[in-house]
């Protein structure tokens, strides 16, 4: 993924930075880089980020949070920064004992810090939050009489203990769980959709590791 050109510090209204973040990268890099952390943007040491390199987004770990001045006040002429791309979590993936842990592992032991990190972060987790399609059920359109209940607790007791779970429930039950749990195939659910007595629906859940 291509990202925009390089950005000036300095020449950025003052609102839009909140401060600068030092990130240390999945790559073979050696050393931090700083990145313009743009105001509001809730950004936290031990967070996994995306960062622009060159033409391309790199992945890394936050390592410490500084003062734009005192990022000025480390480096000979202007200040050239980047803005820090995205946070893949809401959230610190390494708490600070972890994240001390592995800059003591790089210096005592001379192990590159990609490496270290690459142990530390699972790849799934490098991946970032995994959409994941969820199957519901609930009444369906057509209404079962007392009667109508009566023939299918006789004719079809299969289907009539799911049409019953899904009766009594409060609301909308996720499908695999309750035919998991009644001991029933989907056979069963698909039967009672064709008939309109059950409806089926998805919704889209994020999935925060």
């Amino acid at each position: 993924e291509e990202v925009g050109p390089l950005n000036l510090a300095e020449s950025l209204p003052s609102s839009w930075l909140g401060g600068v973040a030092q990130v240390r990268l999945f790559s073979k890099l050696g050393r931090p880089l700083s990145y313009a952390i743009p105001q509001g943007q809730d950004v936290q040491v031990g967070m996994l980020v995306q960062v622009p390199l060159k033409a391309k987004l790199q992945l890394g770990i936050v390592c410490a949070l500084i003062s734009l001045e005192k990022a000025k006040a480390d480096v000979a002429g202007p200040l050239r920064l980047r803005p820090l791309s995205s946070s893949l979590y809401p959230y610190p993936v390494l708490q600070p004992v972890l994240l001390d842990l592995a800059l003591w592992m790089e210096r005592y032991y001379a192990c590159p810090l990609e490496v270290i990190f690459q142990a530390m972060v699972p790849q799934f987790i490098r991946q970032g939050p995994q959409e994941k399609t969820i199957p519901y059920l609930r009444l369906g359109s057509v209404p079962l009489t007392a009667e109508g209940e009566e023939v299918l607790r006789r004719r079809a007791p299969a289907q009539w203990r799911l049409y019953q779970a899904v009766r009594d429930a409060a609301g909308p039950v996720a499908r695999t769980q309750i035919l998991s749990h009644l001991g029933l195939p989907l056979s069963v659910c698909k039967n009672l959709i064709h008939k309109g007595l059950l409806e089926g629906f998805s919704q889209v859940q994020i999935r925060h590791t």
